[in-house]
């Protein structure tokens, strides 16, 4: 999964994260933040989303 945005520390820029998750594992987004997610493998993948609206 590719999650972030632009983000200027004192100390260095971020942009992006890239992060592998695993089954179990659980992210939280923030609003208006970019994200993708990427199946890496020949396996299916089982992906529950939700979300609201403030």
């Amino acid at each position: 999964m590719v999650t972030g945005d632009w983000y200027k520390f004192p100390d260095r820029e971020q942009c992006f994260e890239l992060r592998t998750l695993r089954a179990g594992h659980f992210v939280l987004l923030k609003p208006g933040s970019l994200h993708g997610m990427m199946n890496a493998t020949d396996s299916d993948i089982h992906l529950l989303m939700f979300g609201g609206y403030d």
